[in-house]
């Protein structure tokens, strides 16, 4: 116990040391504020310069001197131009904080002022905004969708409607494209006469076309052929070639004779027109089929024509050529007349007689080498038949 030391009383601390530790205190308050918030301004700098600059005085001087009053105490300089003393303590980094405080205040983005809200208010109002932009691109968007949805709703309700107007257009397409491959190939029809076209047209006349045997006025024979023009159950009328039967024209004349295969009739010469190189024949034979005729108007330049005869190993022989001319008189042709086929038939490609087969009717007064010219078959309806519409009423007066 004799050798223990008396506690220790703690220093007490003398005005000046106090002073120092309050300025200290000072600046490290100062300088907490300033690290927090870098916007503070030039106030501050001035301040913890000033702070600095007083807590390294004090703590350099020693003794019992007397502190110096606030008032007598050294101004700080401007900005840049102090040089603070360096601290004995540790106040150092205090000093090099108050120092570089007198430079220049840092400048703001300007951005950041005027873009980013600093309060609660600022904060919830941009907020309110972006609501309601966001609101209204909602907005746009469902009415676009809303149009979208009423126009595929229209597109579905009106596609029954729509599927059928389409098919009606392709099938009036079809029709029109159909009708216009036939008029294109109608030129190409009559262009060429195949093999097939030939026995068509051949068949098709055959029933109707006889062989004449006669004499002509020296006593010779002489070919020729008729076709049926009409018919009833007692007899039939057939038109035929006035060069063929102009003997029997005379009384008393040769007999004229028509011939099929095993068939044979004695025909009787009714009228003829010798301008046109006609002739009718009347056989007591019924029910015998009768060639139909082309309109008048249906016989143009370049048409394709068949001329047929009685003749043949099927009963019927044709051959075929082009009309070369058409006029009121009749119409030019090349296709070959010999003498079997005066008489006969002039038919168009779908079997219809246009005119009648001569090899001396003229009506421009001379006679054509390799091109005929031939009577329509309407003008038979002139002098030997009686015609109404295109169709045959009967014969003609009787010579």
């Amino acid at each position: 116990m004799a050798n223990a030391s008396p506690p220790t009383r703690p220093k007490q601390l003398g005005a000046r040391e106090l002073e120092a530790h309050e300025l200290d205190d000072t600046g490290s308050w100062l300088d907490d504020a300033v690290a927090e918030d870098d916007s503070a301004g030039w106030a501050r700098s001035v301040i913890g310069s000033e702070t600095s600059e007083a807590a390294g005085k004090n703590v350099t001087q020693r003794g019992d001197e007397p502190v110096e009053p606030p008032s007598k105490r050294a101004k700080p300089k401007k900005a840049g131009k102090q040089t603070p003393a360096p601290s004995s303590r540790g106040n150092s980094r205090g000093s090099s904080r108050g120092s570089s405080r007198t430079d220049k205040p840092p400048k703001r983005p300007l951005w950041r002022g005027r873009i980013i809200p600093k309060t609660i208010l600022g904060i919830a109002f941009t907020m309110m905004i972006a609501g309601l932009a966001m609101a209204a691109s909602g907005t746009l968007l469902f009415m676009r969708y809303q149009f979208q949805q009423s126009e595929s709703d229209a597109l579905v309700r009106n596609f029954p409607a729509q599927v059928r107007l389409a098919q009606r257009a392709v099938q009036n397409e079809g029709r029109n494209a159909r009708a216009k491959i036939q008029q294109d190939l109608d030129p190409l029809r009559k262009l060429a006469a195949t093999s097939e076209t030939l026995n068509s047209v051949l068949a098709s006349a055959q029933p109707s076309v006889w062989a004449i045997r006669t004499l002509d006025v020296d006593g010779q024979g002489v070919p020729g052929t008729a076709f049926v023009v009409a018919s009833d159950d007692e007899k039939t009328f057939l038109l035929t070639s006035y060069a063929v039967i102009r003997a029997s024209t005379s009384k008393p004349g040769p007999e004229i004779k028509l011939r099929k295969g095993s068939k044979e009739f004695v025909a009787t010469l009714w009228t003829w027109d010798e301008g046109r190189d006609l002739a009718l024949l009347v056989v007591n034979e019924g029910s015998l089929p009768p060639l139909s005729w082309a309109a008048p108007t249906t016989t143009k330049l370049g048409d394709q024509v068949f001329v047929t005869s009685g003749f043949g190993s099927a009963n019927a022989a044709i051959v075929e050529g082009r009309i070369a001319d058409v006029s009121g008189d009749g119409f030019q042709h090349y296709a070959p007349v010999g003498t079997a086929f005066r008489g006969g038939p002039i038919l168009d490609g779908q079997g219809r007689v246009v005119g009648i087969a001569s090899r001396t009717y003229a009506p421009l007064g001379f006679e054509s080498e390799g091109v005929f010219f031939a009577a329509p078959v309407q003008s038979a309806c002139e002098k030997v038949l009686r015609c109404l519409n295109n169709r045959v009423e009967g014969a003609g007066s009787q010579r």
